[in-house]
């Protein structure tokens, strides 16, 4: 392209209107505005109604799901023994006491299980291990039959032979589980002071703490009695506290805590 001389280029620009030129024309127009109507009919408001109604049933259906999440299920145990092979006259077991048999001796054991957390234990599963040495038998109109295995916390030394009974079963909130075993002495094991008796409660919902961090709202663990004296049906208002979830101490009881399980134990001495 030729270049434009200086003439040019003073002819073009003379042909090209001003800045000011330019701002005044724009004032000059008159303001072109147009209002625009949209109509909405039937479907648009249907549509509108279903988007808000499933946005608020997947924020109340998130909410649910976090709250079932928390909620878990935590245990509590209680153990009894009788020195008898009957079952009256169970007396409390502490964790410090133990008891002495002798080869032959008969005694029977109440393992019982509370769900003090506030979900149920859909699929627990109970083991009560003791070692070979005794014949283990459950007490009840239900049998169940005796396992053998290796245990090293029940089991002696060199072998860690033990018999243990399984039973699979639901715990829901506040529900008690009641277990009773016979435990017959047939030898004492060589050097053996004495033999340890296993309880353990396995689920998938048990957390590895024992505990929760932040309090809740679970169901009493204990109902109200009411005596011959008063009316019945009582009106029945249970009061729910704000309290932190953890595993049951129930007479002095040290329970060890794992993720999905929960174990005690209580020991006898062998006279031998």
């Amino acid at each position: 392209m030729a270049l434009l001389g200086r003439r040019g280029y003073e002819a073009m620009s003379a042909d090209q209107p001003t800045v000011r030129e330019c701002r005044a024309f724009s004032e000059d127009l008159p303001m072109l505005t147009q209002q625009v109507t949209v109509a909405r009919d039937g479907w648009d408001v249907v549509v509108l109604v279903v988007g808000l109604a499933a946005g608020i049933s997947a924020i109340v259906g998130f909410g649910y799901w976090i709250l079932a999440q928390r909620r878990r299920p935590e245990v509590a145990f209680l153990w009894k023994v009788s020195a008898s092979t009957v079952s009256d006259g169970m007396e409390a077991w502490p964790q410090g006491h133990r008891p002495v048999v002798r080869p032959g001796d008969t005694i029977v054991v109440e393992a019982s299980i509370q769900n003090v957390g506030d979900a149920t234990a859909e699929r627990a599963l109970v083991n009560f291990v003791v070692p070979d040495c005794f014949t283990l038998e459950r007490v009840g109109d239900t049998p169940s039959g005796v396992l053998t295995s290796a245990n090293r916390t029940a089991g002696h030394p060199p072998v860690f032979g033990v018999h243990f009974i399984a039973i699979k079963t639901s715990l829901y909130p506040a529900m008690w589980l009641q277990l009773r075993f016979s435990l017959k002495l047939r030898h004492v094991p060589h050097s053996q002071p004495g033999a340890r008796l296993l309880l353990e409660v396995s689920d998938d919902r048990l957390n590895g703490r024992g505990s929760r961090w932040f309090p809740s709202l679970p169901a009493p663990v204990e109902l109200p009695t009411y005596s011959i004296s008063e009316a019945w049906p009582i009106k029945l208002r249970l009061r729910r506290d704000w309290r932190r979830i953890k595993v049951g101490h129930l007479g002095a009881d040290n329970v060890m805590c794992y993720p999905g399980g929960r174990q005690t134990t209580r020991d006898v001495l062998f006279a031998h």
